[in-house]
């Protein structure tokens, strides 16, 4: 069920909010959640609902065994472990292949189909994360009905931020669920509608060009100037709908009392490719780092340039086991290296005047544009067609309208001058950040130009642009990201 439909949005969520409000004990509100959970996934397809609910009990069985275990049976943990680790990548890796054995799983797709069950990658990771966790003992118990709530809960369901059991197990304990607030309702209510109206109003309509460009680029010549222009606004969109997402995902958790990690941190103010990947998806990121990264440096004693190779090729063929983002899981490697071994030889600090910081911002940018084309395009023959479309100059007529530059404009200031969604919502929403404190950019926690407040005018603010966004829903599609 899409968080933009109709039904969800007049049927499902309205009424889940009243039952929620209604029930008078935490544990039955808890059981509620996970019931029109399991109904919110199901309501894809049973087979996925079949899926989840298998990998729910393998790995909560896993999770229980490893609690009880005791530290000197060391051997059995550690086979355990990589037991529910590689049954999980097995399972993933297994819908993947046979996707693309299937000639449809090469790349990134526009069509609503969904090849794989609906939210595995995400799922996958979030069970790994909790086994890891039940392994070194940062998860001493396992509780079922927390457990259930912790994988099954909607809003972050289908596509993250992945969150750790620890972060969701202490709102329980702590008793998030024990009442309904009305400022939880209006401020979780306020990010939701945030995030509706950068997928309705900005991600979609620049959709609309995007698309149009890069089909055409893969059949037939377009003007150089459309082809930059789609590149451009290519990575405008995917920020916009993922961050959307995010952003509804954060909202709807805040209304039954829920506070979700956040997933954006202005990831377009990067000065480098580090630097981006610290502010985007950073859920995902996160887990890299602490499963993947991290244990290959020191338990695998790997270089740390080998183990950079390993994570960014880990990281594309997450996303899809088609050709397009092997390659584009290979470049985001190489630029990795680059921005390595150009801090280490030249010993380059973040410090700089406006005018390189502008560069550097501009630069990494630029290059994500570029490595963006190579994520867009279904297949490598479509990738060399757009590259030489880039690069050579096709003075033909234009496919865009004064529109598509107008969707343009408003879609950059959006990512560069208007507040992300924990500066826009700071006074009422703390940001639970899994970053470490080393690796979080200056300025996350500072106060914007602008600041969300529970009042009359930004009430009626609001309630406009939820009214404008009901208008345009039949024009919405699916989120990008549904489809890894």
């Amino acid at each position: 069920m899409n968080f933009t439909a109709w039904q969800f949005l007049l049927v499902f969520l309205p009424l889940s909010i009243l039952a929620f409000a209604l029930l008078k004990h935490a544990t039955g509100r808890q059981l509620f959640l996970i019931a029109i959970s399991l109904f919110f996934y199901a309501y894809s397809g049973a087979s996925n609902a079949a899926v989840l609910l298998v990998s729910i009990i393998v790995n909560y069985t896993v999770g229980h065994i490893l609690c009880s275990l005791s530290t000197p049976n060391r051997q059995w943990r550690l086979f355990t472990l990589w037991l529910g680790v590689l049954g999980n990548l097995g399972c993933l890796i297994a819908f993947k292949v046979l996707a693309l054995s299937s000639g449809e799983g090469e790349g990134f797709r526009t069509e609503q189909d969904i090849l794989i069950p609906l939210a595995l990658s995400f799922i996958t990771f979030q069970q790994i994360g909790f086994i890891y966790s039940c392994y070194t003992k940062k998860i001493q118990q396992v509780k079922l009905l927390n457990y259930l709530f912790f994988i099954a809960f909607f809003p972050q369901l289908i596509m993250g931020p992945i969150v750790r059991y620890e972060d969701i197990n202490r709102q329980l304990q702590s008793g998030s669920l024990k009442r309904f607030s009305l400022e939880n309702f209006s401020v979780g209510l306020s990010i939701f509608g945030f995030g509706l109206a950068k997928k309705v109003l900005l991600a979609d309509s620049i959709f609309i060009h995007v698309d149009r460009v890069f089909t055409a680029a893969v059949t037939t010549q377009v003007s150089t100037t459309d082809m930059w222009f789609a590149i451009i606004a290519f990575q405008l969109q995917i920020f916009l709908d993922f961050s959307a997402y995010a952003d509804m995902a954060i909202g709807l958790a805040r209304i039954f009392g829920i506070n979700l990690p956040v997933n954006f941190d202005r990831p377009y103010k990067a000065r480098d490719r580090f630097d981006l990947w610290r502010r985007w998806h950073i859920s995902f990121v996160v887990f890299m780092r602490t499963h993947v990264f991290l244990p290959l440096v020191r338990k695998a004693k790997l270089p740390v340039a080998l183990a950079l190779i390993v994570t960014g090729l880990l990281s594309g063929v997450w996303h899809g086991m088609g050709w397009t983002f092997i390659l584009w899981g290979a470049l985001q490697t190489l630029l990795m290296l680059a921005a390595h071994y150009r801090k280490k030889i030249f010993n380059q600090s973040d410090e700089g005047g406006r005018v390189s910081i502008f560069f550097s911002i501009a630069t990494t940018f630029l290059v994500s544009c570029l490595t963006g084309a190579v994520f867009r395009t279904p297949t490598i023959d479509g990738v060399l067609a757009v590259y030489g479309q880039l690069l050579a100059w096709n003075p033909l007529p234009s496919l865009l309208s004064f529109r598509s530059y107008v969707a343009l404009v408003v879609c950059t200031f959006v990512a560069w001058v208007w507040p992300d969604t924990h500066q826009l919502f700071h006074r009422y929403w703390q940001a639970t950040d899994l970053r470490s404190i080393n690796s979080r950019p200056r300025g996350f926690a500072e106060p914007s130009w602008i600041e969300f407040r529970l009042s009359i005018p930004w009430a009626i603010i609001g309630g406009i642009t939820l009214v404008i966004c009901f208008l345009l829903l039949g024009q919405s599609g699916r989120f990008i990201y549904v489809q890894f």
